[in-house]
């Protein structure tokens, strides 16, 4: 009695009688007894495959440098591919846990997903919300210097204290760009 080798063979339909499918990968019996040995991946491999190929022999998949030039986000760690944006925003998807599915198709789908999309908006807001926020720092210093140098000037010359505010709106009205009715 012969041992069945695929489920193709049981309803007897032609398949690729050597126990190795299309991608070159054991299946059936030959699948079986090789269980015991470690598996080979080709996403761990990192080296760039040959462009243009020809058509007979099958693309590998495996991760090319080339890519984080087109995808300026994507970063590749322990064999996965990860989206920097992504994971600035703290969006929960693929290439944040990390993505194993070595194609630029994926990296396509990823860079048009609603997800990546609005993890790049997050972004993009947060990075001008920080640049406001340190152009305000930066004003609001330069006004607390110009008031500083006011209260030195009124020590070195015993000013009294109670004439400071109409020293400030002295300047203001002066057009001190320093102070402005917001930083005083």
């Amino acid at each position: 009695m012969s041992r069945q080798l695929s489920v193709r063979s049981f309803f007897n339909k032609p398949s690729n009688c050597d126990g190795v499918d299309k991608r070159g990968e054991k299946r059936g019996i030959d699948a079986v007894e090789d269980e015991g040995q470690p598996s080979k991946t080709k996403t761990d491999n990192v080296q760039p495959a040959a462009e243009g190929q020809a058509s007979g022999k099958e693309l590998k998949r495996e991760y090319r440098v080339q890519w984080e030039q087109e995808f300026k986000w994507l970063r590749r760690e322990d064999g996965k591919m990860f989206c920097d944006i992504c994971r600035k925003a703290k969006m929960s998807n693929g290439f944040v846990r990390g993505c194993t599915t070595m194609q630029k198709s994926a990296l396509n789908d990823h860079k048009s997903s609603h997800s990546h999309i609005e993890a790049s908006r997050v972004v993009n807001q947060s990075v001008a919300m920080v640049k406001h926020v340190e152009k305000s720092q930066v004003a609001c210093n330069e006004a607390l210097k110009t008031q500083l140098k006011v209260v030195l000037h009124m020590a070195n010359t015993n000013t009294p204290s109670h004439l400071y505010p109409n020293l400030i709106q002295l300047l203001q009205s002066a057009g001190c760009p320093d102070l402005n009715s917001a930083h005083t």
